[in-house]
């Protein structure tokens, strides 16, 4: 038996799968499965590409966004702010995601303590730590908590922007409540898988601007459905 599923790709973009009703009445839809089972999936009205882990590069990146811009983004940014970045050499990714100008979003949670675990480079059992002198291997005085491929996970700052070639910040909140309640909301889904169907209403699974509208949504914020700007 199956069922008819719609997927969106993109905006305006509809594409009809047929899909078993195991998988369709069960915990995750076959896009899900697949992404779990063998890589990366992404669907798009142009193309179809199954990628295996972790996605298909073009190229090398540019590095238009170097070690001094970290050095004086990093001073600037401040817990609950939400950084979006893009990547160049990630173009086929980019195409089939969205056609918008930043492709990845993550939650800036400032200095934490946790594990570094060095073989998947997250921060395991992340805690707020804003003790400035603390001196200890574990502290980790600028992270982040976004949605890859893995999951929802904690990873220092360097290691969430070092492939990036174009990097913004975007301060939401205006008070310590809205600040505090997107930090929450962050640390709240960590460990939670990463939402291959890209559904919003799936509050199990999360991508990384789901999870970062979740957490603005959630400390009141409203959220505009687009915003166009030429910098």
């Amino acid at each position: 038996q199956f069922s008819v599923e719609s997927y969106c790709g993109r905006e305006g973009c509809d594409i009809y799968v047929l899909l078993p009703t195991i998988f369709n009445g069960g915990s995750m839809s076959l896009y899900n499965w697949i992404a779990t089972q063998i890589g990366n999936i992404w669907v798009d009205r142009h193309m179809i590409a199954l990628w295996m882990y972790p996605a298909v590069l073009l190229g090398e990146p540019h590095k238009e966004f170097n070690w001094h811009d970290y050095r004086v983004f990093s001073k600037l940014l401040q817990p609950g702010d939400i950084i979006i970045a893009q990547a160049e050499r990630y173009y086929p990714c980019n195409l089939a995601i969205s056609p918008s100008a930043f492709k990845h979003a993550a939650v800036y949670v400032g200095p934490v303590s946790g594990r570094y675990n060095k073989k998947t480079e997250f921060i395991e059992n992340p805690v707020i730590d804003y003790n400035p002198n603390n001196s200890d291997i574990n502290f980790h005085s600028k992270t982040c908590i976004h949605a890859i491929s893995e999951g929802v996970v904690c990873q220092d700052l360097g290691t969430v922007l070092w492939h990036a070639d174009y990097v913004m910040a975007i301060r939401p909140w205006k008070g310590s409540s809205e600040r505090e309640s997107i930090i929450r909301t962050a640390f709240s889904n960590l460990g939670k898988p990463y939402d291959f169907d890209f559904r919003q209403k799936n509050k199990k699974a999360m991508f990384c601007t789901e999870l970062a509208y979740h957490c603005i949504d959630k400390a009141g914020i409203p959220v505009p459905s687009s915003i166009k700007k030429v910098v």
